[in-house]
């Protein structure tokens, strides 16, 4: 299926290919991983080579590892079984699961309250070191929920950017686990701290208690020692307060110090989402009534995403580099928010979705996102690469299938590019919301770019009457407008000449006053003249009279105020006008 753009495509692991013996067995796994799927729920998800590679971790310990060799064609995919020591491993069922940027290091948390350190590093004589689900993959160390003082199953378990920190998340109670390799693999022995988010409560005698509602907990993606957490304030009255903040974890104190921290004040539902800018100075709450808000640390500030509201959010992630904002909703709904999030004209509300991608209609059937990852692309790709000019994401639905997404973007700045998304629009014959991303844009450069688009699609669609006056009466806003200071008079007249022919297409089919308010709208004299022309020969008094005081009228009254007879060139009537005139002394 089209995504956004020319270039965007929807892979689905289990198309049909070619009934070759090699791709014949290619087909034969992707449909054993997409049982998989549908028996386990996924657990964890992350990109291996430069988004040529995904990793899949199902709840039954099971790797699924997906191989893109050709950039359209579907994925090789292997399934491999990670085994341990632990007992009842037939029952060992995973609840949340992590794996490390070098995809050598995974902590998993079970069902029965088990915390399971994976480790495919190799340490015997310095060989090279391997990936999950290789042969060198072994149980470094299995802990119980007791060992580490949860009261139950971890629901959330992270690790950090250097591997060497694992925090741990069962309801308020937030714990930091220290992964320390010896030479044979060998642990040290976890150092277990228990974390205090809340400053009062780190003040007292360090005794386990009980915090305030922990929403979101994880480590920072550039500081090893850094921990992001959200979480709800004490209630006050009837208001929802929540908290913003940044702690430091100083490794020889054992102890976290509170770095920054901000309240978000204004929402009225419950957070259920929670996603951190690159530089991690901003934070994009989705809540229970499907609104998105962008909170920033440093102002203190809350500002509305709109055209949201489409059900509770149920996961939020920011594109490492910046670039886009994914937002899944429990209706099977994937919105993708422009990364730079530019001020529309009202101040309290940002830019809405660039394009959204509805799951259920693809598929078939109803699904929501469990897992969302994008892929980091390199620094400097090849200049005859083609994933160079693209953004990479992968998302896992629950119980269903692993979908693979690509974006176009500009070579310059990596943004979705605005173009690529009308054309998307266009052609999947959905104008209404290509105008509304055209609309938004604070280029007027762009934007006339994207309206030399939608108005030739405008001419050869058939719409109904009602739709196709309001997205007229949209686009001649938009060209009337004065926002167009990068844009040329020459330009901005070939705008009007594309709404000026929709308007003559009326006229033609007897329309004209749909034709009028057109071009009202526009503010174009020539096609106000050819509607009075067509009034005058078609005997409609009404309409002719109303054309007459737009522009006639006007028109003769400039030239009145001016004193004498028409006696320079630049006093002459306009060619509209004198055909408007002409048609006036007909009648």
């Amino acid at each position: 299926m089209r995504n956004c753009g020319q270039e965007n495509v929807l892979l689905r692991t289990g198309e049909p290919v070619v009934s070759t013996d090699k791709k014949r067995r290619v087909r034969e796994r992707l449909k054993e991983a997409e049982k998989r799927l549908q028996k386990n729920q996924p657990v964890a998800l992350r990109w291996r080579e430069a988004g040529k590679a995904l990793m899949v971790i199902l709840e039954d310990l099971t790797v699924l590892q997906y191989k893109f060799t050709d950039a359209r064609g579907p994925p090789d995919v292997q399934s491999i079984k990670i085994d341990h020591s632990v007992a009842d491993q037939s029952q060992e069922r995973l609840l949340s699961a992590d794996i490390g940027v070098t995809c050598q290091l995974m902590v998993a948390s079970t069902r029965n309250g088990r915390l399971l350190l994976f480790d495919a590093r190799k340490h015997e004589r310095g060989a090279a070191g391997d990936h999950l689900g290789a042969s060198g993959t072994r149980l470094l160390e299995a802990l119980t929920a007791s060992s580490v003082a949860l009261p139950g199953p971890a629901s959330r378990v992270r690790i950090n950017c250097s591997s060497d920190l694992v925090l741990a998340q069962c309801g308020s109670h937030v714990v930091i686990i220290h992964v320390t390799s010896g030479p044979q693999g060998r642990k040290s022995g976890p150092a277990v701290r228990q974390m205090f988010l809340s400053p009062e409560e780190a003040d007292k005698a360090r005794a386990p208690t009980v915090t305030d509602d922990v929403i979101s907990c994880r480590f920072s993606r550039h500081l090893p020692n850094r921990v992001l957490v959200v979480q709800r304030a004490r209630a006050q009255g009837t208001s929802l307060e929540f908290l913003a903040r940044a702690f430091e974890y100083r490794e020889a104190e054992r102890q976290l110090d509170l770095v920054t921290s901000s309240t978000v004040v204004g929402l009225e539902s419950n957070v259920t989402a929670v996603a951190w800018s690159p530089r991690e100075d901003q934070v994009v709450l989705g809540t229970r009534d499907g609104g998105i808000f962008l909170h920033d640390l440093g102002r203190g500030t809350l500002r509305t995403v709109p055209g949201c509201g489409r059900g509770e959010v149920d996961l939020l992630t920011w594109h490492p580099d910046g670039a886009l904002i994914a937002a899944a909703f429990g209706n099977g709904e994937v919105l993708f928010l422009d990364g730079a999030l530019q001020r529309t004209e009202l101040e309290s509300d940002l830019k809405p979705a660039l394009e959204s991608l509805h799951l259920s209609k693809v598929h078939g059937f109803k699904c929501h996102v469990a897992l969302f990852e994008w892929a980091v692309q390199p620094a400097k790709p090849a200049p005859d690469s083609a994933e160079g000019s693209c953004l990479h994401a992968a998302l896992v639905m629950e119980r269903g299938p692993v979908d693979v997404l690509r974006f176009p973007v500009r070579s310059s700045g990596g943004r979705l590019r605005a173009r690529d998304v009308v054309k998307h629009y266009i052609e999947d014959g959905t104008p209404e919301k290509a105008l509304e991303v055209a609309a938004a844009l604070p280029d007027a450069l762009e934007r006339y770019h994207c309206l030399l688009q939608i108005l030739p699609a405008l001419l050869r669609q058939t719409l109904k009457p009602r739709a196709a006056d309001a997205l007229l009466d949209r686009a001649a806003q938009m060209i009337a407008s004065p926002t167009w200071d990068d844009v040329s008079p020459q330009q901005r007249e070939a705008l009007r000449a594309l709404a000026r022919r929709y308007g003559q297409r009326l006229i033609r089919a007897g329309c004209a006053e749909r034709a009028f308010r057109l071009g009202r709208k526009l503010e174009d004299d020539a096609l106000l003249s050819d509607v009075l022309v067509w009034a005058v020969r078609n005997d409609e008094a009404p309409l002719a009279d109303a054309v007459k005081r737009l522009i006639v009228q006007p028109a003769l009254g400039n030239r009145d105020a001016g004193g004498g007879p028409l006696s320079a060139a630049a006093s002459l009537p306009t060619p509209s006008e004198f055909r408007a005139l002409s048609a006036l002394a007909v009648w």
